[in-house]
């Protein structure tokens, strides 16, 4: 499910997003689909333990959340030892899971993988760093950190301590991406796409219908990017 996601999702989001098509908001609909069932069997990581703060207190909508701690999570999981997996297979199996990743993104090492991630999301105007949502403080990287799920952090393949992950969360760049893009896209994301908190339901929206039920789902978790994007570290 994982790797047809990737193809469909990095073959199409950007058009999606930006000059839609009905063939690429299927094509969608599809990737969301197959990693919402590949999510249904893994479950989620450390990207999603990390997002609701930012949803929460920040307003970031959930996808976006999650997206702005993939690159740097990904590079986190990829450097895991046999001291701190977090995986009863061990190491090897998460090594080996990273690099089925980094082959669905087309290359085999974690710097490239990042720099598609990060290319594909500038592409789209999601936000990237966490100066570009309001957050320039350490003491906001402090509460996002000590608000993390527990449950969610505990299915990461990779044993993180609350000082790894602050350190983590310092590291990610700055400036790169405006709040006026993170609006537009979530405007854009409404628009598209619908989806309940537990993946239970993903509904496509026609053109033709789309400005009416984005009145009513502002309150909504409604964006491209979750799961299509967030399945990148279910393992």
């Amino acid at each position: 499910y994982a790797t047809d996601a990737v193809r469909l999702a990095f073959g199409n989001l950007v058009t999606a997003t930006n000059s839609p098509t009905p063939e690429t908001r299927e094509a969608m609909s599809r990737a969301s689909h197959l990693a919402g069932k590949a999510i249904n069997i893994t479950k989620t990581t450390a990207p999603h333990a990390l997002s609701y703060a930012l949803t929460s207190r920040h307003g970031v909508p959930h996808g976006m959340a999650v997206a702005i701690t993939l690159t740097s999570m990904l590079a986190f999981n990829a450097e895991v030892t046999d001291e701190d997996c977090n995986d009863p297979r061990g190491a090897d199996a998460v090594r080996d899971r990273i690099a089925r990743i980094l082959s669905g993104l087309g290359t085999d090492n974690i710097e490239d993988a990042s720099a598609s991630i990060k290319s594909l999301l500038t592409q789209i105007n999601c936000p990237t760093t966490f100066d570009s949502v309001g957050i320039q403080t350490s003491d906001e990287l402090k509460y996002i950190v000590d608000s993390v799920n527990a449950e969610r952090l505990s299915n990461n393949p990779r044993r993180a301590s609350q000082s790894q992950l602050f350190h983590l969360l310092q590291t990610i760049q700055r400036n790169t991406v405006t709040n006026e893009h993170l609006e537009a896209s979530v405007i854009t994301c409404y628009s598209l796409q619908i989806e309940t908190v537990d993946y239970g339901l993903v509904c496509t929206i026609n053109e033709d219908i789309a400005e009416p039920i984005v009145r009513t789902v502002e309150s909504t978790t409604a964006n491209i990017l979750s799961p299509t994007l967030c399945f990148l570290f279910a393992f």
